[in-house]
Parts: C-alpha cells; sequence; structure tokens
C-alpha cells in the first residue's frame, strides 16, 4: 500500500483526503482518518511520523468537529485519548457533546450511524484509562492526574482483564489477569 496521503500547507505537512483527485484538496484530519488510522485499526503508532501529525491536527479541532459535527463522533473521543490530547479538554468537549446532542438515555443524536452514537462517550472514557494496543498496556495514560479514577476488569488486547485505581495523582493499585497467557509489557 502507498504511504497515507500528506500536503505541504503553509510549511508544514498535513494529512489529506487523498494522493491524487478531488479529494486530494482536503487538508486537515477529519473524524473519519481515526477509523483508518488510530483508532480503533491503530495502524499508525506511537513514533510514526503520520501519528504525530494527526496528534497535531486534532489538538486544532474545536467545537465544529466535538460538538457540531453530525457524524462520525463515536472516533472522536477515543482517537484523541490515544493521540494523548489534553484530558481536560477531551473531557470538556465529550461533556459539551452530551448537553448539545444526547437524548436522556445518552444516545447520541446525528445525522446517520446507528448503535455506534452510543459509543463514543464510553469509548473514549475507556482508552483515557487504559490502552492495550501496538503490544504494551498504558494504565491511565490519558486521564487527568488531579482526578482521582478507577476501574475494574477492563478488556485489553492480548485477552488482559486490567483493574486499577489512580488517587492523588499516582497509580495506587494494578490487577492484570491474563486469560490466555501472553507476554505482558506495561508503560
Amino acid at each position: 500500500l502507498s504511504a497515507l496521503p500528506l500536503a505541504e500547507r503553509g510549511g508544514e505537512r498535513r494529512p489529506c483526503g487523498a494522493e491524487r483527485g478531488v479529494n486530494s484538496e482536503k487538508i486537515g484530519a477529519t473524524r473519519l482518518t481515526f477509523h483508518g488510522t488510530v483508532w480503533p485499526a491503530s495502524i499508525v503508532g506511537r513514533g510514526d511520523e503520520y501519528y504525530e501529525i494527526l496528534k497535531r491536527e486534532a489538538a486544532r479541532w474545536g467545537e465544529e468537529v466535538w460538538v457540531r459535527d453530525g457524524n462520525a463522533f463515536d472516533t472522536v473521543p477515543p482517537g484523541a485519548a490515544r493521540l494523548g490530547i489534553d484530558p481536560e479538554r477531551i473531557l470538556e468537549m465529550m461533556r459539551r457533546k452530551i448537553e448539545a446532542h444526547a437524548l436522556p438515555n445518552l444516545w447520541i443524536v446525528q445525522n446517520g450511524g446507528g448503535i455506534e452514537t452510543c459509543g463514543g462517550i464510553t469509548a473514549g472514557i475507556n482508552e483515557m484509562l487504559l490502552q492495550g494496543h501496538e503490544g504494551v498496556l498504558r494504565i491511565f495514560p490519558c486521564w487527568p492526574r488531579s482526578r482521582d479514577a478507577r476501574f475494574a476488569s477492563l478488556r485489553a488486547w492480548d485477552a488482559f482483564l486490567v483493574s486499577a485505581e489512580l488517587a492523588n495523582g499516582a497509580v495506587r493499585r494494578a490487577r492484570i489477569l491474563s486469560e490466555k497467557g501472553r507476554p505482558c509489557r506495561v508503560e
């Protein structure tokens, strides 16, 4: 496969919609970029040039993406968490999205989609608490250190069940259960 498409704009490398043709003029990362690259597919990861480019793009996103966009919201919070965007910003933008577009049962109303619209918030929080892609478990990788948190039996890649607690800015305890006996690396 060819490399993911990039364009030079203002002296900066930025993602574009396609190598050539109509979409090649669409500059900037869209929510759909996460479907095939960062989350959930994990095609690019930490240390990749494209990952760093997407991180800069996602940090630029305002309410037009987080709150007002009518499609693909389910990829925004988990993709932003996986990229390591400011966790307080992620939580604030998720709150704004809920206030603007959620029904009483927290179904996020948008143009198109179905059950996945319920997943943006929960997948985002899960990615903030635990990540297991790239063969490494990361506990509280994108959670505000000023906010205590805990979780129990979240499933991570490679058949691990993880429980952990963050208190006073530090991980106080973590329990990792391997369901398949695979090697475990923790960052």
